[in-house]
This record gives structure tokens, C-alpha cells and sequence, in this order.
């Protein structure tokens, strides 16, 4: 070989083939009800027997046939099989986790079974003693399920424990004794979530303290009870700052969080409502909402997460929101709301950069657009033009054509203008707010000049924003202003044929088709 032909030959590089990446397969996360059945298939002979062997106690216990035996005979021996079987269970479980919490939940069922017996059917027992053995039962299902490491026992065990006052004839006599079990029960379960690190629980604890709360809160015409308000403000300072400790010192956040905090808020609001006489409500929402605001903060400026960031504050915003409809009606109140929805959004895109949550956040608008219904029904009767009713309708316009432009602009960063002609939410507040514009144009014209002049110049500018955005559509190949445009442009035709025709007069006929038809 020559020197030459050693050397390395220039040219253009050939680009290699690109490998295609491998697909990601996700595993499925089964459902609830996959779940349960999952759980059910294994050592599935072992739950079957113990649900027949329970349903066989829940028949014997009562049963009048073996009168030898004076019924609290028959209820302590039911107790002493419960408690056998939970022994059993509690040795099982070392071994075998699966068939210990089978036997253990049947022993807790059999001694929950025999109590109910012992006081729907004899009456036997003082109803405080009942309770208490039901919740020592309780209590050592959730000791056992903690040591053993088994989720599903101790949410049996809340449950249990929840149903508990129910066995016992006193839960509909006396509210201060149910809410003080209460309490207890979910501080428990409070201090059970922060050995296992179970978040499910605190959502299942405040869903119980939910069931408890909806008689009260849904009750009408109650008198307000300085009693129901102390327990209402214990058990939501209870739960908020648990859900703000955990936040902070786990640094995570998982879904359970955020909806234990909604619901705090949720009946927060309620008890407010019911409990707190009409002078103070407003006042008692508003620190309320400061409380929330403070909490979230504390969890953003401690974690940097947003998830939980966004729901406090949302709930802030909803306290805040009800304070305003305690102390405000009419014009004013939709105003006020239509500020309050709007400073949300914003801050949630603009200093936050979460544009999902933002998105969501939107929804909220639709309070101050289903009142700004009686607003353009008000305004449509005015006698001039600047009204409470008009700065209403203005500022809702105004606000949903600013969310709508961040929304689009945000879009347009992120995917291009090219990807976003379909439908999305900021183009569909732009719409909206348009349609409000063009409704405030309306009533605005026909409240200064006569109805053929007001008329007139009110589908002449309809028809000036419809071609601009048509004519834009087609020079830009846009599909979606074209449909505007289109839209707009056949609005005018059909108000035109199906309106004006038969209630203007002929002159006015003559004009306002002349106009439209020269645009």
C-alpha cells in the first residue's frame, strides 16, 4: 500500500440508523375491587370458613332454643370465643400473615357481634361499658395490625371502631359523649399514620368524622351550639395541622394529603355555617382562610411542593369566597368573586408556573358566570349605561379574556401555535369572554340609541370581528379562527333572517340588511 491510500478518505458523514427505543410497559395498578378479590382468592377455603362460622355465631348467640343457658351466658361466651379466636390469631399471624388477620378479624367480629347481641337483645350492659369493650377490642386489632405490619387490619379496626357507638343505644342521645369517642378514635388513628406511614388512614378518619358531622351540618333551622362550634374548630385544627406536620416532616406529599385537607375545609365550612351565629360567620371564614394561606406557605417555603400549596390555597379561596357571600349580594358580590377566582389563577400560573392546576382552577368561573345571568337580565332594564350591573359584566369579560390569553400564550410556549388549534381551555374563557363583550356591546347600544340604530351598529361590529377573524383564518391557514369567523358571520345571517326581519320596520329592514350585506 502507498502512502497515500493510508491516508483517511473526507466526506460526507452517513448518519447511523436511529434504534428505536424500546416501549415502556407500565405495569396495570389493580382496583379496588381487583384487589379485594386478589385477597380473597388467597387461602381462599380459610376466609370462606370464617364468614360461615361468623354468620353461625351471629345465629346461635340469640338463638331461644338452648334455654339452659341465661343469655349473658350466652353473650360472655360469644365474647370468650371472640377473644379465643383473636389469641389464635394474634400466634397465627407470626407465621402466616394472611390467615392470622382472617382469624383475628373473626375473633373481633364475633366479640363486636356478641356486645350487639348483648344490648339490642338483652340489654345487658351499661351502654359506656359496651363501648368501652368495643374499643379495646378496637385498640388491640390496631396493636396487632401495627406490630405485624397489616394495612388491611387496621383499617378493619377503624372501622370497627366507627360503627362501635352505633351497638351500644346511646349515639343519637348524647353529642358530647359521641364526639369525645370520636376524638379519641381519630387520634389514634393519627398516631397509628405516623408509626406505619399509612396516609390512607387519615383520609378514612376524616371520612368518618364526615359521617358523624352530616346530620348536623345538613340539619335546617338548628340553633347554633357553642358546644357543636368547640368540637367543629378541635377536630379542624386537628386534622390541618397533622396534614401540615406530615408535610413538612415526611416532604411528600401523597394523594390521601390532599384529600383529607379538601374535606377538613369542606366541613370546616359546613360547622361554620351551622354553628356560628349570621354576625360572626363572615369573620370566623376569614381567619379560617388566613390559617390555610398561612399552612400553605408553611408547606411551600419547608418542601417546595406545590400539590399541597395548591390545595390549601384553594381551600383558602373557597372560605373566602363563602365570607363573601355572607357579606355581600347583587353586582357587588360577583364582582368580588369574579376577583377572587381571577387572583387564584393568575397566581397560580404567573408565580407558581403550574398551568395544569391553574386550568383547573378556571373551572371556579363558572360561579360569577351563572350570577352574571341576573346581571344582563338587570341591565338589559337600565336607563343608563354605567350601572353596578354593567361593571359586573365588564369585569367578568375582562377577567376570563385575561385567564384565556395566559392560558393560550402558556400553550403556545409549550406545544407551538401549530398544536394548539384545537380546543383548549384558554381558547374556550377567550370565547366566552368575547360572547360577554359582544352580549355588553348589546345592551349597551340599545340603551343609548333607538333599537334600529342600536341594532344596526351591534351586528355591524359583530360582522367586522366576524370577517377579521375569518379573513385571518384563511391568510394564516388557521383553522380555528375561520370557524370563529364562520360562526360569527352566520350568527349576524340568522339573527338577521329570524329576528330583525319580522320586528323592525321596513326602513329599518332596509338599513340594517343594506349595511350588513355591503360589510
Amino acid at each position: 500500500q502507498t502512502q497515500e491510500s493510508n491516508q483517511p478518505v473526507s466526506g460526507p458523514a452517513i448518519p447511523l440508523p436511529l434504534v428505536p427505543t424500546p416501549p415502556v410497559f407500565v405495569p396495570h395498578e389493580p382496583s379496588l375491587g381487583e384487589q379485594a378479590w386478589q385477597w380473597f382468592l388467597h387461602d381462599w377455603p380459610v376466609k370462606l370458613g370464617a364468614i360461615l362460622f361468623f354468620l353461625a355465631i351471629g345465629w346461635v348467640i340469640p338463638y331461644y332454643a338452648w334455654q339452659f343457658i341465661p343469655p349473658a351466658g350466652r353473650v360472655m361466651l360469644g365474647v370468650a370465643l371472640g377473644v379465643g379466636f383473636l389469641g389464635f390469631g394474634t400466634r397465627r399471624i407470626q407465621r402466616f400473615r394472611n390467615q392470622g388477620s382472617v382469624f383475628l378479624s373473626l375473633g373481633a367480629g364475633i366479640v363486636y357481634l356478641s356486645i350487639a347481641a348483648g344490648q339490642f337483645q338483652y340489654d345487658l350492659f351499661p351502654p359506656v361499658l359496651a363501648l368501652g369493650f368495643l374499643f379495646l377490642t378496637t385498640v388491640f386489632l390496631a396493636y396487632v395490625s401495627v406490630t405485624g405490619r397489616t394495612r388491611a387490619l387496621v383499617f378493619l379496626a377503624l372501622f370497627l371502631g366507627s360503627i362501635a357507638p352505633f351497638l351500644v343505644h346511646s349515639h343519637a342521645s348524647d353529642f358530647m359523649s359521641l364526639f369525645s369517642y370520636l376524638a379519641i378514635l381519630c387520634l389514634g388513628v393519627l398516631w397509628v399514620t405516623r408509626l406505619t406511614g399509612w396516609r390512607g388512614l387519615t383520609t378514612a378518619a376524616s371520612t368518618v368524622y364526615c359521617f358523624y358531622s352530616a346530620p348536623y351540618i345538613l340539619s335546617s333551622g338548628s340553633v347554633p351550639n357553642s358546644m357543636h362550634a368547640l368540637f367543629a374548630t378541635f377536630f379542624a385544627l386537628m386534622f390541618f395541622i397533622f396534614n401540615i406536620f406530615s408535610l413538612v416532616y415526611d416532604r411528600k406529599a401523597e394523594p390521601a394529603d390532599l384529600i383529607a385537607a379538601l374535606l377538613n375545609g369542606i366541613l370546616h365550612i359546613g360547622w361554620i355555617d351551622q354553628e356560628i351565629i349570621p354576625e360572626a360567620r363572615s369573620f370566623v371564614m376569614v381567619i379560617a382562610a388566613v390559617m390555610a394561606s398561612v399552612g400553605a406557605y408553611v408547606v411551600y417555603a419547608s418542601t417546595r411542593i406545590v400539590a399541597p400549596v395548591i390545595v390549601h390555597s384553594g381551600v383558602a379561596v373557597l372560605l373566602l369566597a363563602v365570607a363573601t357571600v355572607y357579606e355581600l349580594d347583587g353586582p357587588l358580590l360577583n364582582i368580588t368573586l369574579t376577583f377572587e377566582v381571577a387572583l387564584l389563577v393568575i397566581g397560580l400560573l404567573a408565580f407558581l408556573g403550574q398551568l395544569a392546576a391553574a386550568k383547573r382552577a378556571s373551572i371556579l368561573f363558572v360561579a360569577p358566570l351563572i350570577l352574571v345571568f341576573g346581571n344582563i337580565a338587570h341591565y338589559a332594564a337600565a336607563k343608563n349605561i354605567f350601572t353596578a350591573d354593567f361593571f359586573a359584566i365588564l369585569v367578568l369579560a375582562l377577567a376570563l379574556g385575561v385567564a384565556g390569553y395566559l392560558f393560550v400564550r402558556s400553550d403556545w410556549e409549550r406545544d407551538g401555535e401549530i398544536h394548539t388549534e384545537k380546543l383548549s381551555v384558554g381558547l374556550f374563557w377567550s370565547i366566552v369572554s368575547g360572547l360577554l363583550g359582544m352580549i355588553l356591546f348589546w345592551l349597551m347600544t340599545h340603551v343609548v340609541w333607538s333599537d334600529t340604530l342600536a341594532t344596526t351598529i351591534s351586528l355591524a361590529v359583530y360582522t367586522l370581528i366576524g370577517l377579521y377573524y375569518y379573513v385571518s383564518g384563511r391568510a394564516r391557514e388557521s383553522k380555528s379562527r375561520k370557524l370563529l369567523g364562520s360562526a360569527l358571520l352566520i350568527f349576524v345571517t340568522a339573527h338577521l333572517l329570524l329576528v330583525e326581519m319580522g320586528a323592525m320596520s321596513t326602513e329599518g329592514r332596509i338599513i340594517v340588511f343594506a349595511v350588513i350585506g355591503i360589510l
